[in-house]
């Protein structure tokens, strides 16, 4: 997959901190951002996204009441869940919230969008071993079927 095929759908309030990290991630990947819920559910309506990075406390939205309702709306959507807290505050919910990472605020652009490469580059890794894993179940099943064909032969 090519990096710019990849789509990052940034979720934040802070308008000026998104628009920020937007310009440091827009040269590799296909990103957007997101600073209200009406504008959420427009751009995920519009198209599919890759990894969704989304503040923990996003339109003062219990993310967990947002997570079921974006999961409804689009089951199969991978999250990052950034936040101002630290990890072992909000670990508990991370799992409920299906976030495959977590990232801590920082005020440098550069620092968070190392993070969010990282997220990318374990996104595209899972993809491709769900892929593979497709692959290999096919050609096991295929090795049976030719194995059987040979023994009736005999």
């Amino acid at each position: 997959m090519a990096k710019k095929d990849f789509h990052l759908l940034l979720v934040f309030d802070n308008k000026k901190y998104q628009a920020k990290i937007v310009r440091e991630l827009k040269p590799v990947y296909t990103v957007a951002g997101a600073t209200t819920s009406n504008d959420l559910f427009t751009k995920l309506r519009k198209k599919e996204w890759s990894l969704v990075i989304i503040d923990h406390e996003f339109s003062r939205m219990k993310t967990d009441e947002l997570q079921q309702k974006i999961v409804r709306f689009c089951p199969h959507i991978v999250f990052v869940v950034y936040s101002h807290l630290e990890r072992n505050k909000i670990s508990e919910k991370l799992q409920r919230y299906r976030a495959i990472d977590y990232i801590l605020y920082t005020p440098k652009v550069f620092d968070f969008a190392e993070k969010v490469h990282k997220a990318v580059r374990w996104t595209i890794l899972q993809k491709e071993i769900m892929f593979l894993s497709g692959k290999i179940t096919t050609l096991a099943d295929s090795i049976k079927t030719l194995s059987k064909k040979i023994e009736d032969a005999y």
